[in-house]
């Protein structure tokens, strides 16, 4: 299935598959996933991508390592595998406002992996060495309206993405301010807005941007110009 716009997926494996089985296909997912996408190598980029994972992976007790990894694609995308590997399209890095957004973004795809989420949507055949499993996700952040179960599993990754930001030092709000930004179509996040809520009314200093993020922008927006609009004929 293909989005118009947006799409944010999750790759994750059924549920039922035993932990090793489940690392395994994900090792072959992303192997897979690598050689169809473009690698952007730019140290100072990826690097602080991986200093943000880390960030959020410390503040958990999550059973696998966080290993960031920065991809040009057609479609702004996050996708996440199991075992930790996760790839995040160069232009949506480029769309995100503050580091509390990037942070919110990656939270929101950790929350995935570490559900398991796809255990309904994963179908396997004896024809298929790889299970296509590109569109978890997709009717959330893309041109089309979420249908159940999309919408509990998208909204479970939401509460935990909250939570995940929320307990490494972000502010929780970032990944809704990301969403209110880009204005999907079909979108209803009351429940995640009023979590959100909920945990900044916790008195902190929380982190929502820093020096490291707007050095990183400028060099998106210096390889990625937005496009000009076009001109006028008379």
């Amino acid at each position: 299935m293909r989005c118009a716009g947006l799409l944010f997926t999750s790759v994750v494996l059924l549920a039922q598959s035993p932990s090793a089985t489940r690392i395994e296909l994900g090792k072959k997912l992303a192997a897979d996933f690598e050689q169809r996408h473009r690698a952007l190598t730019d140290p100072l980029v990826t690097e602080y991508l991986q200093r943000v994972g880390e960030n959020l992976a410390r503040a958990q007790p999550i059973a696998f390592t966080i290993r960031t990894h920065v991809v040009e694609s057609p479609e702004m995308v996050a996708v996440g595998f199991p075992g930790g590997d996760i790839y995040i399209d160069s232009r949506l890095m480029a769309r995100v406002g503050t580091e509390a957004e990037l942070a919110g973004v990656l939270a929101h795809t950790i929350g995935h992996i570490t559900s398991q989420h796809g255990k309904h949507e994963l179908k396997t055949s004896a024809a298929a060495t790889i299970p296509l499993v590109f569109f978890i996700g997709c009717s959330r952040f893309g041109g089309q309206i979420m249908v159940d179960p999309m919408a509990s599993v998208e909204g479970e990754a939401d509460l935990l993405g909250l939570q995940y930001a929320f307990d490494a030092g972000y502010d929780p709000r970032g990944l809704l301010e990301f969403f209110d930004r880009l204005k999907p179509p079909g979108l209803n996040l009351s429940g995640a807005r009023a979590r959100a809520e909920e945990l900044a009314a916790t008195p902190r200093d929380y982190i929502v941007s820093s020096s490291d993020f707007e050095r990183v922008q400028a060099r998106l927006k210096a390889l990625y110009p937005p496009p000009r609009p076009p001109s006028l004929v008379r």
